[in-house]
Formats: C-alpha cells, sequence, structure tokens
C-alpha cells in the first residue's frame, strides 16, 4: 500500500465551516491542521483529521508562535499556510532551510477606502 501523503494546513483557527472539506480531505490525505486561536467547541469535535494546537503572543499587528513551528513542518509533504505578514511564524518559513512544498493560500490583501494597506 502507498504511503499517504503527509499534509499540514496553517491556520489562525478551525473555522466550523471548513470542518466538512477538511475531514473529505482526511480520507485522501494525512492532514493536519495547526492554529492558535481557539476554536468553538462544536468544530474541534467533528474533526476526523488530527489537530495541532500552539499558544501564541502577539505585538503590535504581529502574531509570534511560542512553538517551533519549522521543526513541525519538516514532518510533512506538504505545507499550507495561510498567506499573511502578520503571522511572523507562517511567514518566515520560506526563508528557512526546508525540503517540503510550501504553499501560501489566501484571500488577497484587504481593500479599503478610508485606510492604507497594511
Amino acid at each position: 500500500m502507498e504511503k499517504a501523503l503527509r499534509v499540514i494546513k496553517l491556520e489562525s483557527t478551525i473555522k466550523h465551516y471548513n470542518v466538512p472539506i477538511y475531514n473529505l480531505i482526511s480520507h485522501k490525505y494525512d492532514f493536519t491542521v495547526l492554529y492558535f486561536e481557539e476554536s468553538a467547541d462544536s468544530a474541534i469535535e467533528e474533526c476526523e483529521f488530527k489537530t495541532i494546537y500552539v499558544p501564541y503572543k502577539t505585538f503590535s499587528k504581529f502574531t509570534f508562535l511560542k512553538t517551533n513551528i519549522a521543526k513541525i513542518c519538516k514532518e510533512y509533504d506538504v505545507v499550507i499556510a495561510i498567506d499573511s505578514f502578520s503571522i511572523w511564524d507562517y511567514f518566515s518559513l520560506a526563508y528557512k532551510p526546508h525540503n517540503y512544498k510550501l504553499i501560501y493560500w489566501g484571500i488577497g490583501a484587504p481593500a479599503s477606502y478610508t485606510r492604507h494597506y497594511g
């Protein structure tokens, strides 16, 4: 039997509306979601995939994780991170040596008529 591809998704939180699709992904891949903000208990209870919660701290607009996620990511074949400059540990993965495929995924840059970007 072929070994399942190991995939980790780096999020801020597990949103209840993502759980069904993540469950489907976990049927085909060894799928894990790493998150740092508390999720609704009902979302976590319905998960058929693995989860990793890590503590964090904030400074100004930036979020810093208290766990070495670069070390965690080395155990996976594919790492999908939310595309956010403010989550320093996710953003900095591209600048660290790694042997996994790294994908940044997001809905785009914030837009506003009254505020500058960032």
